[in-house]
């Protein structure tokens, strides 16, 4: 079997919200968002910031005048009273007043205030200076075109990660490491090769552990290579709920080919 090395993290194209004025998501599914270009370091899309928005403890929504554009399902919401982990489940713009529906009802009240929207994980590659980013709550965070570690909120180049199998994948499974050819993790990002065991089932896949903890709880972006079909997976999701401040947990939302290997590219801030 011949596995293909991947030096940098591939996200695949999403044709799905693009150009649409309405669009809903099942919130189960990780977004993969389509790949920025440009000429120099990005300075705009990380966060997309929207002002004049009002919201109510009652209703997991929000509304504002205008249609700005670049506001999709899966962002993830941060601003005045909105929880931790709130991500777009739904769009809907119009000439007068649109609506954005929330994951989770805002905590108070709240009328006129700015609402900050992140595509978390999407890729964007500068072509002038050959350097890459990605989108984090911290804004774009370079990704370092020369190897070199990267930081992410509150970590350090020296600590450890380590990798364990979920139920999902299966009994037997194979410990995953860190890696195929010409491959390498840091805390912040990397490529775990596995193998699955059988009676493979839904839920936890992969849990990525670190010895020092974010100061907030652990997001990240996967994609997963199934190395023995050559097929991307793509009913993943990173599991909010069972993630913390020193631990992520990639899972998945339909069994996956018992046996099979697998290479997951993640990227954690």
């Amino acid at each position: 079997m011949k596995i293909v090395a991947m030096l940098s993290v591939v996200f695949l194209a999403a044709a799905t919200f693009c150009g649409a004025q309405s669009s809903q998501i099942d919130p189960t599914q990780q977004v993969n968002w389509l790949a920025a270009t440009g000429s120099g370091a990005p300075s705009s899309g990380c966060p997309y910031a929207v002002t004049g928005v009002t919201y109510s403890v009652s209703y997991p929504s929000m509304t504002f005048t205008g249609s700005p554009t670049g506001l999709v399902p899966n962002m993830v919401v941060t601003g005045t009273a909105i929880p931790g982990g709130t991500y777009v489940t739904s769009v809907q713009l119009s000439g007068s007043v649109s609506s954005i529906g929330i994951s989770a009802n805002p905590t108070s009240n709240e009328t006129g205030v700015t609402v900050n929207f992140y595509p978390v994980g999407r890729p964007y590659t500068d072509t002038t200076n050959n350097a890459q980013y990605v989108c984090s709550l911290g804004g774009w965070t370079s990704t370092a075109s020369s190897g070199a570690n990267v930081n992410g909120t509150s970590f350090s180049n020296s600590q450890s990660v380590s990798f364990s199998a979920g139920a999902a994948a299966g009994s037997g499974a194979s410990i995953p490491i860190c890696g195929a050819t010409s491959t390498y993790c840091t805390p912040n990002y990397g490529i775990v090769l596995m193998t699955l065991g059988t009676s493979t089932t839904t839920g936890d896949l992969l849990t990525i552990t670190w010895s020092t903890a974010f100061n907030h709880t652990a997001v990240c972006a996967y994609t997963i290579l199934d190395a023995t079909s050559s097929t991307a997976v793509t009913t993943l999701y990173h599991d909010y709920g069972s993630s913390s401040s020193t631990s992520a947990v990639l899972s998945v939302t339909s069994a996956l080919t018992a046996s099979h290997a697998l290479l997951i590219t993640y990227v954690c801030w």
